[in-house]
């Protein structure tokens, strides 16, 4: 089973890719969470996924705050992140933060999941 953490601010958003990435592929145990805070509490009880994706803009802590804090912490720093948003500005898709990772809204759910299985492969 693998183990998918999405992060965004709109439960509708959770809701589908959630319903459509389980129902593509019956070793994805997708969960969702409101916000990157919401994230951080769940990996700090223990709750580690083997990926998260994350919108990028949410209110609070944004998409790239969360993934700078996964990186400050050596529990947290193995796990991939894919980043979500609507918005695409040259400084994210210039920056190490979105590269390869950064898909823009809307998506395909096939083309999220053949990421989310590529990113998975490297592991």
């Amino acid at each position: 089973m693998k183990k998918i953490m999405i992060v965004d601010d709109e439960p509708d958003q959770i809701f589908t890719a959630k319903t459509i990435l389980e129902n593509l592929d019956e070793e994805f145990e997708v969960v969702g969470v409101g916000s990157a805070e919401q994230c951080l509490e769940m990996l700090n009880n223990g709750d580690v996924p083997d990926i998260i994706i994350s919108e990028t803009r949410m209110q609070g802590m944004t998409g790239r705050e969360l993934s700078d804090k996964l990186k400050e912490n050596p529990a947290w720093q193995h796990i991939p992140m894919l980043f979500l948003t609507v918005w695409k500005d040259k400084f994210e898709a210039d920056s190490d933060f979105s590269g390869n990772n950064h898909i823009e809204k809307p998506f395909d759910m096939m083309n999220l999941k053949t990421r989310i299985d590529t990113v998975l492969k490297k592991d």
